[in-house]
């Protein structure tokens, strides 16, 4: 049964075509891998898809094509963009899904101000009612797979950062299972474990799903077809990304051959009818001539692409001992990320950086930069050191600025100059003028990579630069470090990336992070063994911190502490005026029921107020 069917679509921007003439087809259960180079169209083809953005007809003949999406199936997306309620903490964000947020805000509620009256059992009794305490821990499983702290799950949604954000959304996607599940960049945000738990998940979901990835191992590891957008067509192929990328290649092998046979046809044709046409042999020539007119001629598989021409340059090497850390770690307000860790850098070293969220991957990048300042260790740098850094958020570039701006404004270069080297990143004509804010992220992190180039460093110092980019581009890049001649540190997750760059992997982790030779492939195991070990929360080294910072800690701890407890004191306090009142008007009740001689109601509010009056024991025993 089709999920997705598509004929004829067209999709215009501008007057300028982006889609033409496009079938294709999604399939109850397929697990489709959704790819383009930005700017293709993905993710106007899903808005299409769910009604979101109309497609266009031919503009030749006004001719419209049909997009139908089967209407019984439940149906749910997780794009870059976050929709949240920002009031809710996380598992009532995710709980709103299925209208249990209120229930369950209740049910908190009654557990703070200790009223189980009415209002906490109805919430009971919908939260029965509609399996809320199956969902909960579903809810829980899940935010434990991605790797979202539980420090933070009841948490306000407005509190939490742009990546924790993300994962709630993700989350709230997942736990509701839909019969077709859109999912555009479901990697971005998550770390190494996070990434193999959701691999795992969408192996065995059981439904159909669209991904958007530009993760090659992730897209290999989950899809069962892969559907491409590429000059301006759609095609569709059997297999994860490996089984396409060769079948594309036999496709293209075969087109070449047949292009080439015809070409030579054309050729032979044209050379007789060239050769004959006035002469004996003129009536042949008119029929070779009829059957050139005839011929349908196919377009060239020789698409000529303009790719990205990206290359960092050393300016001049750095000494053999790049940089070391000794007994570098970091707190924060008491927690430490990790500590201990000791390393030392040589020149030409290629080195990934792996852990889990919040671990301090990106902060170490920071202290090197000098961004963050180091109290626990040190840094020793190296001589002759000249660093280039890559931000994952992209915090270098001044939004206010154009392309020109940015690059004018910190390199001792010219317009002409500016001007080729972002024709080489695929900026031309007015797009050098460009707002930086106005720009995708694929072509801020252009920008981004056009200063790391011009800066010419001996050490590249990358967080997560493979985010914003898609495969070729990727491709682009690996390539270009491949032939860089300095030394890389790289916090990244994509591990097909690791696999060609890195030639070592630091495993950060709280208590000891661990050195591994090799590559991602070559370490997977210890790897994901290292990261799925739970380590006890660490508890700071008064040796290695202020005292008086220490000393700080502890009164904030009693404060908090003392705070907790008035707190409960005088919930405990309200609510035994509660009882008391409630158990007045319960006699009054009942005693009306004594002078109307009512024995059901006098049971009942006999029951009512003994259980009130236990209540009120329990509490008061709590008080004392």
């Amino acid at each position: 049964m089709a999920v997705v069917s598509a004929s004829g679509i067209y999709k215009y921007f501008s007057g300028e075509s982006l889609l033409v003439d496009c079938d294709f087809t999604i399939n109850e259960n397929d697990k489709v891998g959704l790819i383009g180079k930005n700017g293709a169209g993905k993710s106007t083809l899903i808005n299409m898809i769910l009604g979101k953005e109309d497609f266009d007809a031919n503009i030749d003949n006004n001719k419209i094509g049909s997009l139908v999406l089967d209407k019984k199936l439940s149906v749910a997306l997780l794009s870059q963009h976050h929709d949240l309620n920002g009031e809710n903490n996380v598992i009532e964000e995710i709980l709103s899904c299925f209208g249990l947020d209120f229930a369950f805000k209740k049910m908190q509620e009654a557990e703070i101000t200790l009223d189980y009256g009415e209002e906490f059992l109805e919430a009971v009794s919908l939260f029965q009612e509609k399996d809320g305490y199956k969902i909960e821990s579903d809810i829980k499983k899940i935010l434990n797979g991605i790797n979202l702290e539980e420090k933070v799950w009841l948490n306000k949604i407005s509190t939490l950062s742009g990546g924790q954000k993300s994962r709630v959304m993700l989350a709230k996607i997942l736990v509701m299972e839909p019969d077709f599940l859109i999912l555009d960049e479901p990697t971005n945000h998550l770390d190494l474990n996070g990434i193999l738990w959701l691999e795992n998940f969408l192996k065995n979901y059981k439904k159909t799903f669209l991904l958007i990835s530009h993760d090659i191992y992730f897209l290999d590891s989950v899809v069962n077809r892969v559907v491409e957008i590429e000059a301006k067509k759609i095609k569709s192929y059997k297999g994860n990304y490996t089984e396409y990328k060769a079948q594309k290649e036999l496709n293209f092998l075969s087109d070449v051959r047949s292009f080439e046979k015809e070409q030579d046809r054309i050729k032979k044709l044209e050379e007789f009818v060239l050769k004959y046409k006035a002469g004996q042999k003129s009536r042949q020539a008119m029929g070779r001539q009829k059957q050139l007119n005839n011929i349908e001629r196919q377009e060239s598989p020789y698409i000529t692409k303009k790719n990205a021409n990206l290359e960092f340059k050393v300016e001049y090497p750095s000494y053999n001992e790049v940089m070391n850390f000794v007994g570098l770690g970091k707190d924060f307000f008491g927690e430490v990320l990790f500590k201990n860790l000791n390393l030392k850098v040589l020149r030409g070293n290629r080195i990934g950086i792996l852990g889990k969220n919040g671990v301090g991957k990106s902060t170490i990048l920071k202290m090197i930069c000098g961004k963050i300042s180091v109290e626990m260790g040190e840094i020793l740098l190296g001589e002759k050191i000249k660093i280039g850094y890559f931000s994952q958020d992209l915090s270098d570039l001044n939004l206010d600025n154009s392309i020109m701006d940015e690059i004018l404004l910190n390199f001792k270069i010219n317009e002409f100059e500016v001007r080729d080297i972002c024709g080489a990143m695929l900026f031309s004509g007015d797009d050098v003028f460009k707002k930086i804010k106005f720009l995708s992220g694929g072509e801020r992190a252009r920008v981004a990579f056009i200063k790391l180039c011009l800066q010419k460093p001996n050490v590249l110092i990358l967080d997560e630069p493979t985010n914003h980019l898609d495969i070729e581009t990727r491709e682009i890049l690996i390539q270009a470090l491949e032939n860089y001649n300095g030394t890389i540190l790289v916090v990244s997750h994509d591990r097909y990336f690791l696999d060609f760059i890195v030639t070592k992997l630091l495993v950060v982790k709280r208590e000891k992070s661990l050195l591994l030779d090799g590559n991602y492939s070559e370490n997977k195991e210890q790897v994901i063994l290292e990261l799925s070990k739970r380590e006890e929360e660490i508890k700071i080294d008064k040796n290695q911190v202020d005292m008086s910072k220490l000393k700080n800690i502890e009164k904030e701890k009693i404060r908090d502490q003392n705070k907790e407890q008035n707190k409960e004191k005088r919930a405990i306090k309200k609510e035994l005026d509660k009882l008391l009142e409630k158990e007045k008007n319960l006699r009054v009740l009942y005693d009306a029921a004594l002078e109307s001689n009512n024995i059901e109601l006098i049971i009942k509010y006999e029951n009512e107020i003994l259980a009130v009056e236990k209540k009120f024991f329990d509490l008061s025993e709590k008080e004392g």
